[in-house]
């Protein structure tokens, strides 16, 4: 199969691009845990950090490239996007959720988890202390602990399944920090490339 695709081609996400070309040529591959490789990693953190803008970049590139190839895909295979979106940008459903979900539902549904509360707990802390920052703050964290409790189940599943060691304490930095991380990444990349800000000439070995 690596031979009929041609192999690698020179591009920054070598592995995203011969991923499409292999779909679309209605190639499958098998996950193999018996195989060691080895890779070389950024010696520092801006080293680290060069990399993931130089991935971000490739990324969008890769997607200006095959835009059309992957509407294809969306459409004859619709079941691919959102699970392909989730695991990449996990994320991804907390910006959503924060941005979209009108807060007079959550103010709402937190008055009355504080009113209950409060009740339970004899607490003399009632919802009206509360400020709209405050509320805000509050409001964020549940949808946080809400979607990372979902995601890490998803993930130590999945781990389980296929005979990964899942870390929880490793999963939180991963999906706390570096998934709104590579987020953003992507989103400036996307803007970079589709604005035509830069002739991107990056060596794809790098």
């Amino acid at each position: 199969a690596f031979e009929k695709l041609g192999g690698f081609r020179r591009v920054i996400v070598e592995d995203l691009d011969i991923a499409t070309r292999s779909f679309i040529k209605g190639l499958r591959y098998k996950f193999v845990k018996d195989i060691s490789i080895s890779t070389k990693a950024p010696s520092s953190w801006s080293k680290w950090f060069e990399q993931r803008k130089r991935w971000g970049i490739g990324s969008a590139l890769w997607l200006k490239e095959h835009f059309q190839n992957i509407m294809k895909i969306v459409k004859d295979h619709p079941g691919v996007l959102v699970p392909s979106l989730l695991f990449i940008f996990p994320s991804l459903p907390f910006f959503l959720f924060t941005l979209l979900m009108p807060d007079e539902l959550y103010i709402k549904a937190l008055y009355v988890s504080m009113l209950v509360l409060s009740t339970q707990a004899s607490l003399l802390l009632p919802p009206m202390a509360f400020t709209s920052t405050s509320l805000a703050f509050v409001r964020n964290l549940f949808v946080m602990i809400g979607s990372f409790g979902a995601y890490s189940t998803v993930f130590y599943v999945i781990a389980r399944k296929i005979g990964f060691i899942f870390n929880p304490l490793e999963f939180m930095i991963f999906y706390i920090v570096y998934s709104p991380l590579w987020l953003l990444i992507i989103i400036v990349s996307l803007i970079k490339v589709y604005m035509g800000l830069k002739n991107w000439d990056i060596d794809w070995k790098v």
